[in-house]
């Protein structure tokens, strides 16, 4: 009797702690709004106020960063897109509406931007948690870990800074 009390309350503290790390849904995309289709500006300034990016989102912004223009309709247009990119893992579990976390982002920046690399980045270039720790070591982020979601003002101030790094090194080199 007392071990099964025990064993309830023991599942009980896993799924509480399961859920615990569960990234939250972003909610819906701000690029599924039928307003800012073709909007570039509507679209930027519609993330200032998104408590959570969604992957989505997130897909659509990089690409503008990296191309200077997102020619993809629909969020698996994207996902294929940053796949072939090796932004985002083949074996990853990415939904639309799910919330972006720091280390997605900051995969494909560390591919867009031509940074020195430290060791363990230059063993792992694509490994989310050493691409987030050399944008914190060159300034492009606070201190954040690689699973953190991301929230629309933080995105745009790294996609900001992206661009004045841009500006000083070679105008633009790297994308």
């Amino acid at each position: 009797m007392r071990s099964d009390r025990k064993r309830a309350w023991a599942r009980g503290v896993a799924v509480l702690l399961a859920a615990g790390c569960a990234t939250p849904p972003a909610g819906t995309p701000v690029i599924a709004r039928v307003e800012l289709l073709g909007d570039e500006l509507g679209f930027w300034q519609a993330l200032e106020t998104s408590p959570r990016v969604s992957n989505d989102d997130a897909l659509h912004a990089l690409f503008l960063l990296a191309d200077g223009k997102a020619d993809y309709a629909s969020f698996t247009a994207r996902l294929v897109a940053a796949r072939e990119r090796g932004w985002v893992a083949e074996d990853a579990t990415v939904e639309a509406e799910g919330a972006a976390t720091v280390g997605l982002v900051a995969v494909a920046i560390c591919q867009v931007v031509p940074l020195e690399r430290g060791v363990t980045g230059q063993l792992f270039p694509q490994a989310p948690r050493w691409c987030t720790r050399d944008l914190v070591f060159h300034g492009f982020m606070p201190e954040r870990t690689a699973s953190q979601p991301l929230h629309g003002l933080e995105l745009l101030e790294l996609v900001g800074r992206v661009e004045d790094w841009r500006a000083v090194h070679a105008g633009g080199a790297g994308s």
